[in-house]
């Protein structure tokens, strides 16, 4: 009896050691050709993920959600951000958990586009896309590129989702505004290029959105599925340039747009999740070698009608390398399981995968992780611009000013009033003019004469609403600053019938100061005389 169960203990324990080895071991692919049943490794399956986090302090459970799933990259909102020493203990914690998960780098990202998209306030503020197209300087916007770039890895950022290649529209309200950089496909593709390259220079990895182009439409992606009728023909010659010459630089990122495209890839899938765009045009037609990282894939623009799993494993079929998931842990959590089972059934092949993982990772290894700042200001969010930034600011708000269009005739004003109320703006332009300048808040506003002029800066979406309800006869004696958006002025798509309108698509402490001198001297003395 005691041989017996001596036999049986050594017989038991060379199974346990044969099904410990064969439970490591890759399975080879059946006759069918799919992939096996071995399970990949958390930290390889977290390459293809880039998540969001609920607030600006981890939590315990939000920790261990983290180490659990070992996202390789991380992408942080507003609502992540309260300050710089807030966002620099964040930073050093989110290290630290993916440490504990995974030996290869994180990739940390934000949305930091300039002008209405900054997730980190700069100071002076970060000029839109557009306001640096409107430079036609290169050199100018890959010398910004790069000190925006600095400036993120101080706070611990290596990925920027940025910069935006969509083309806008000059005359038209969109959904992308002031994101792009202008109207014209080869000033895209120059400008995104040239922001790009600094962004490289600096460390920080560009993600490109939203390839092959949003175009100029109104409808929001995040909030409906939106089909764009245009014909391929149509894409390769505008929409497609500035995409094209991206393709060129590396390291980078490309973001796929949810649209539907049907005239193009001749079916109703989404840009994300269509072969024929992200394998035939972009891989394979342009010779793209760098990341393709999803746009959120719980947009309603995704597809209302698919699962979290099934959309993920979709994109990766389509050519998406990183897949993107900004709130919810439980579908964080149900996109890594999902691609765990496609690898054991052969829904995901594991070649596919295995070359993902292996392209994130030689990214990663030329990117790096920074040295997290230790100059930042540590009470506010705020990024306090180096002398270069601030210099390079001054420059594209020079040339914004060079680019406005010449006043229409009339006489000098009686008065001049500003809207809506700032002191400051208010005292740089009386220091200017010479003269009075009351606030559109005044009882002096209440008696506005015919020969008075309003100034009134139109700053966000809000005051364009406000000015948009304007009686008629006040518009026509308003010169509107317009700092929100191409188009944002029209009413009902016309004319809103304002005097004048002069874009400038940034803030900047000097942009008062600077509209008062071209008043100055468009009605000099005149102006200074009538006191």
């Amino acid at each position: 009896m005691n041989n017996f169960i001596r036999s049986a203990r050594s017989f038991w324990s060379a199974a346990c050691i044969t099904l410990s080895i064969l439970a490591v071991l890759p399975a080879s692919a059946g006759p069918s050709g799919r992939s096996g049943t071995a399970a990949a490794p958390a930290d390889e399956i977290g390459e293809l993920l880039i998540v969001g986090i609920h607030s600006a302090v981890l939590d315990q459970k939000t920790e261990d959600h983290l180490v659990k799933l070992c996202p390789g990259s991380i992408l942080l909102f507003k609502r992540n951000l309260v300050s710089n020493q807030q966002t620099l203990s964040l930073v050093k914690r989110l290290r630290e958990l993916h440490a504990k998960c995974s030996r290869h780098p994180l990739f940390l990202g934000v949305d930091q586009e300039g002008g209405t998209v900054s997730r980190l306030p700069f100071d002076p503020p970060l000029p839109s896309a557009w306001a640096l197209g409107q430079t036609r300087d290169p050199s100018v916007v890959e010398a910004l590129g790069r000190e925006v770039g600095r400036s993120l890895r101080r706070l611990g950022f290596n990925m920027n989702l940025a910069p935006v290649l969509d083309l806008g529209n000059e005359n038209k309200k969109s959904f992308i505004g002031s994101r792009s950089f202008g109207e014209s496909p080869e000033v895209v593709a120059q400008m995104g290029t040239a922001y790009s390259l600094g962004l490289i220079k600096a460390q920080v990895l560009p993600v490109a959105k939203h390839y092959p182009g949003l175009g100029s439409g109104e409808n929001d992606p995040h909030l409906v599925m939106v089909r764009r009728s245009i014909a391929q023909e149509s894409l390769e010659k505008q929409d497609l340039a500035p995409f094209r010459a991206y393709t060129e630089l590396f390291p980078t990122g490309l973001m796929p747009s949810h649209l539907v495209y049907p005239m193009a890839t001749e079916d109703n899938t989404p840009g994300t999740f269509s072969r024929t765009l992200l394998q035939s045009w972009l891989r394979d037609g342009m010779n793209y070698q760098g990341l393709v990282v999803s746009d959120d894939l719980q947009m309603k623009g995704a597809g209302e009608t698919k699962t979290i799993g099934e959309n993920v494993i979709s994109s990766l079929n389509a050519g998406v390398d990183i897949a993107m998931i900004s709130w919810s842990s439980r579908d964080q959590w149900l996109a890594a399981q999902a691609i765990q089972n496609a690898l054991r059934s052969g829904a995901l092949s594991r070649a596919s995968f295995e070359e993902k993982v292996a392209r994130v990772r030689k990214t990663k290894r030329i990117i790096s992780q920074s040295e997290i700042g230790t100059s930042l200001r540590k009470d506010d969010l705020l990024i306090q611009g180096s002398h270069a930034y601030t210099t390079l600011a001054a420059q594209v708000l020079e040339k914004n000013l060079a680019r406005l269009s010449p006043l229409p005739s009339r006489s000098a004003p009686d008065r001049v009033f500003i809207w809506p109320l700032d002191l400051r703006t208010k005292w740089q332009i009386e220091r200017i003019l010479l003269k009075p300048v009351y606030s559109a808040d005044s009882k002096e506003f209440k008696q506005i004469r015919k020969n008075d002029l309003i100034i009134a800066f139109a700053r966000n979406k809000r005051s364009v609403r406000s000015l948009l309800g304007w009686r008629n006869s006040l518009r026509a004696q308003t010169l509107v600053i317009n700092q929100v958006e191409p188009g944002a002025l029209l009413k009902h798509g016309r004319d809103a019938g304002f005097y004048h309108e002069w874009a400038v698509f940034m803030d900047h402490p000097m942009l008062a100061p600077e509209i008062a001198k071209r008043l100055h001297h468009r009605w000099s003395p005149a102006l200074v005389l009538n006191k």
